[in-house]
């Protein structure tokens, strides 16, 4: 792990926990356990009753009201929102690869199926459990509870991916078999989506169990019955091998050669609004109950043009971030506008101590709230255990959408050269996803807001070129779709998140009042 990225003990606790009725959710034979709480706690003694046991949250779910409402172990009701992921992939299941569930298959099926099941590093699982580490960060969601079950209705966006995949065989074959498709105009408001860009004891109700110290995988350098899912990018691939070949183009990079009229026309051509929904049926799902937030960071550009406000809010988001990695070795890697939130408060700031210093930053009534980590990569350690547990997202496998951002176990591929995890990637990937809206005149144009320069030289790549617009300036992207994430992965240094902080010193405060809550970054 790089010098950037550092892990420290974390208050996590396993526990049984009250069984739910789901029916509201529309979720099957819930349970709150998932294979990565094994490789944190010493689970063996637990037997048959293991799947009772999961996450012990401070606000416990103890009952579901209905499908936007829970109540607490503490009396509390509260709204929510499900995040829900697919623990199989989608793209197989709509092939009809997986067959039916229960009959027997070939052992390379079974194989996929088994370690997509049973593996730590699966997507939903690292998502579920980075989202319940970071909720003790009051810039991170509060997380109610985790839930590993069978939804009787799964519904996928995939506008995305429509146009690519609308004529091919396999999609015509299985349509009406293996999945359902509902296509609707832009216009048509009648379909409601979310979108989105882990010593013997008694076992009792509330029995702890200890953290479990074994050899350390290292990582180097709708209500009722639907299920509504956050957005999910397929894999378009015909092939689900992958050969020597591919495995050599997804390392590469590739700059835009188009002219500027030929991007010009690609944007008027795309369209925000989703329109292609794919909905499963019995599919395997991992859901995270948490805080409902109240809109995103493009929301807060559309309604707010104040830019000491629009500053204030970005130094939220480095602290948060510069808090994660500096506790759990915490990298994102997909941080874009639509994955920063917020909630209303009526806290007048937020407080936050980095080395020794002070930081007192305005919330002018947003708390800044991250979210989606089923790309993320983390290294946890339980208070207690002597070396920490990494989780790498299997979104970085070979045969998944993120591969090629970086290099390492367990993904690694021994004969390309090793691309660690960079501690920069999240502040320039987040910089680059909200530039043109913010300044939408280009780089060259003297704009007087805080958070210009700061932005550039986040995007700053180490020959002194920017990760996002080319050379000439023209207001071009220099790279498009995940091109862009792999050059941010290996050419941009300039944003870790603590080191950024010492930019904003007006934040910086003497001390703090004795009675406010606060959190450590570095002591």
């Amino acid at each position: 792990m790089g010098k950037d990225l550092r892990t420290l003990p974390v208050d996590l606790k396993l526990g049984r926990l009250p069984k739910l009725e789901t029916e509201v959710w529309g979720l099957q034979k819930p349970q709150p356990f998932f294979p990565s709480l094994e490789h944190l706690f010493k689970t063996e003694q637990l037997g048959a009753i293991m799947e009772e046991f999961g996450i012990k949250h401070p606000d416990g779910i103890e009952y579901i009201a209905n499908p936007d409402t829970i109540w607490t172990r503490d009396g509390k009701e509260v709204n929510v929102h499900r995040k829900t992921t697919m623990i199989l992939s989608p793209f197989k299941t709509m092939k009809g690869e997986y067959g039916h569930p229960g009959l027997p298959k070939s052992s390379e099926v079974a194989k996929d199926i088994s370690d997509r099941l049973q593996n730590q590093h699966t997507a939903a699982y690292v998502g579920a459990l980075t989202a319940s580490v970071l909720a003790s960060c009051p810039l991170f969601p509060k997380v109610y509870g985790v839930l590993v079950s069978m939804a009787k209705t799964f519904v996928l966006d995939i506008s995305d991916d429509y146009v690519d995949i609308c004529e091919r065989k396999w999609f015509i074959d299985n349509l009406g078999k293996t999945f359902e498709l509902n296509i609707q105009s832009p216009s048509d408001s009648t379909f409601t989506h979310t979108r989105g860009q882990r010593a013997s004891v008694m076992l009792g109700e509330t029995a702890d169990l200890e953290f479990e110290d074994v050899d350390a995988e290292e990582v180097t350098d709708q209500p009722g019955d639907i299920v509504e899912s956050e957005e999910y990018a397929i894999d378009k691939d015909e092939s689900d091998d992958v050969s020597d070949d591919s495995k050599s183009d997804v390392f590469d990079i590739e700059s835009c050669g188009c002219e500027e009229q030929d991007d010009a026309e690609e944007e008027e051509e795309e369209c925000d609004e989703s329109f292609a929904w794919v909905t499963f049926k019995d599919v395997p799902v991992v859901t995270t109950v948490m805080e409902k937030c109240a809109g995103s960071f493009y929301d807060l550009l559309d309604s707010d043009e104040d830019s000491q406000h629009h500053t204030a809010w970005v130094v939220q988001i480095i602290l948060a971030l510069a808090y994660a990695q500096r506790t759990i070795g915490f990298t994102h890697n997909d941080l874009h506008g639509n994955n920063v939130m917020y909630v209303n408060t009526e806290d007048e700031f937020v407080y936050a101590k980095n080395a020794g210093v002070c930081y007192r930053v305005p919330t002018y009534g947003k708390l800044i709230k991250i979210i989606d980590f089923d790309r993320a990569a983390v290294s946890i350690r339980v208070q207690g255990m002597k070396e920490p547990r990494a989780f790498v997202s299997s979104q970085f496998h070979p045969d998944e959408e993120a591969c090629g951002q970086y290099n390492i176990e367990p993904y690694l591929v021994h004969d390309k050269p090793r691309i660690p995890l960079n501690a920069s990637f999240d502040l320039a990937r987040f910089a680059t996803s909200v530039f043109w809206d913010m300044f939408p005149r280009g780089p060259d144009f003297a704009y007087d807001h805080p958070l210009f320069e700061p932005f550039k030289a986040w995007m700053t790549c180490a020959d002194g070129t920017s990760v996002l617009y080319r050379e000439s300036h023209d207001n071009h992207d220099r790279y498009h779709g995940f091109d862009l994430y792999k050059a941010i992965a290996r050419f941009c240094t300039n944003a870790v998140p603590r080191k950024e902080l010492l930019r904003f010193k007006q934040f910086q405060v003497p001390s703090f009042p004795a009675t406010v809550p606060f959190f450590s970054i570095d002591l």
